[in-house]
């Protein structure tokens, strides 16, 4: 962000007055949740696993679909210390398995993985 903040706060006035400091320690706060589309990078990465594992111990008979939810609970609770307090919070917030898409998830960690290469490029391009 060093290189690039100042263009920031040209093209986005309300960040004028917020220094690189703040902003950074900002965006890279954690914060375990609930809902994967609103997690941070770095939480975004457990609900991938989560979904992953339950995916592979469903698709092998190992966990009936009954058992979801509870599997569900305690894997949350076992990464990232939060229990759902209800299953549309929780197992039933995606509707990923709901319309049969499966094996889907890993593909968002690819995503990730694309996204950081990206950047290091764009970030390069924009230091030259």
């Amino acid at each position: 962000w060093k290189p690039i903040y100042h263009k920031v706060q040209e093209l986005f006035p309300a960040y004028k007055d917020i220094s690189l400091e703040e902003f950074y320690v900002e965006i890279n706060h954690i914060r375990n949740g609930f809902i994967r589309c609103d997690s941070d990078e770095v939480t975004y990465a457990f609900h991938i696993i989560l979904r992953y594992e339950l995916e592979k111990e469903l698709i092998s008979g190992r966990l009936s679909v009954s058992d979801l939810p509870a599997a569900w609970n305690a894997k949350m609770q076992e990464y990232l210390k939060i229990t759902p307090k209800n299953d549309a919070e929780g197992i039933l917030q995606d509707m990923h398995w709901s319309d049969g898409s499966f094996g889907y998830f890993p593909t968002y960690a690819l995503g990730n993985i694309y996204d950081g290469m990206f950047r290091q490029v764009i970030l390069c391009q924009c230091l030259v």
